[in-house]
C-alpha cells in the first residue's frame, strides 16, 4: 500500500451502526456462520472485535468508527473512484472474519486483501455499456461514470503509475512485454 497510514477519507453522508451491517451481512451469507453459532452472538463478536480495534483502523486506515459504534468514514484508495457499497455489510464481516489480528505482518496483510476484495470492480461487469448517454444507471459504476469509463480514466492510468510487479513475474512469464509504442508505429505505418 503506498499511502499506508496516510489514507485520504470518504465520509458517509449518514453513518451507519456497524452491529447492523454485521447483521445483515450475516443474514444475506448464511455460509459465514458456524456451526451451532447464533447470528447475534456473532454479531455481538464482530461489533465487540472491530470497536477494538477502531483506534487502528483510523489511524492506519482511515476507516472510522465513533464512539457509539457507527461507520463514519471509508479510505480513499483511488481518486475517482469509490466501492460500491453494496458489498459494505460483506466488508464489515470479512473484517472481523477474516483479518488476522493477533500479529501485525499478517494484520496488515489480511486487512489489505479484504479492503482489496470490497473495492474490486465487481466480477459480473454489465454487459453492452451503451456509448450514448440515456437516463439508464444500471451500467454506472459507484463513482457515477461507466464502468468502461473508470476503468480506462481511473484504473489503468493509477496502474500505469505505480503498478510495479515483483521481478519474478517477468521470469515466470506472469507478465509479458506484448509490444512497444515504436514497435506499433512501424506496423501502423506500412498500412
Amino acid at each position: 500500500m503506498e499511502e499506508f497510514g496516510n489514507f485520504q477519507a470518504v465520509n458517509l453522508e449518514e453513518p451507519i451502526k456497524i452491529c447492523d451491517l454485521a447483521a445483515f451481512g450475516l443474514e444475506n451469507n448464511p455460509g459465514a456462520l458456524g456451526e451451532g453459532e447464533s447470528i447475534n452472538s456473532v454479531v455481538e463478536k464482530i461489533c465487540a472485535l472491530i470497536m477494538g480495534k477502531r483506534r487502528m483502523l483510523k489511524d492506519y486506515f482511515s476507516l472510522e468508527i465513533d464512539d457509539v459504534g457507527q461507520l463514519v468514514s471509508l479510505p480513499l484508495l483511488l481518486n475517482n473512484y469509490f466501492p460500491n457499497l453494496e458489498g459494505l455489510a460483506k466488508y464489515i464481516v470479512d473484517l472481523a472474519r477474516n483479518v488476522d489480528w493477533s500479529e501485525e505482518q499478517r494484520c496488515f496483510e489480511t486487512f489489505c486483501d479484504v479492503t482489496a476484495h470490497f473495492y474490486a470492480i465487481p466480477a459480473a461487469i454489465p454487459r453492452g455499456e451503451k456509448e450514448n448517454n440515456n437516463n439508464d444507471d444500471s451500467d454506472a459504476a459507484p463513482n457515477g461514470q461507466t464502468w468502461k469509463w473508470t476503468i480506462e480514466h481511473v484504473i489503468f492510468p493509477e496502474l500505469k503509475r505505480a503498478f510495479q510487479p515483483p521481478t519474478v513475474f517477468t521470469g515466470d512469464s506472469t507478465i509479458i512485454q506484448m509490444t512497444t509504442l515504436p514497435e506499433l508505429y512501424k506496423v501502423f505505418e506500412r498500412c
